[in-house]
């Protein structure tokens, strides 16, 4: 699989490759897991319900499947904190939503 904790850009686009070249071996590309961990640089916290939606969608338009995000999001290197509250509705609300939108 692939992993990374950074900027979705160099794995746009990737997923036909990788599928290919799983066929091509005699592995089912479904087996493959695509993990990014999120919430350690800039622009992948959450601050709050509709900021982490997008940041994951942003993510699974890359062909990501697996999400892992500190909990609690920390302040650091620039990066912002989550409030409570917002922690509290994304899992209420945003995590059962992004289970059901996304592939």
């Amino acid at each position: 699989g692939r992993s990374t904790r950074s900027t979705h850009a160099p794995f746009r686009g990737t997923g036909p490759a990788e599928h290919e070249e799983c066929v091509a071996i005699g592995r089912d590309p479904v087996e493959i897991r695509c993990s990014v961990l999120l919430g350690l640089v800039e622009g992948t916290a959450w601050t709050s319900p509709a900021q982490f939606e997008d940041v994951v969608a942003a993510w699974s338009d890359a062909g990501f499947d697996e999400f892992l995000f500190y909990d609690p999001p920390y302040a650091r290197d620039g990066v912002q904190s989550a409030e409570p509250a917002a922690v509290d509705e994304i899992l209420a609300s945003s995590l059962s939503r992004l289970r059901h939108a996304l592939p």
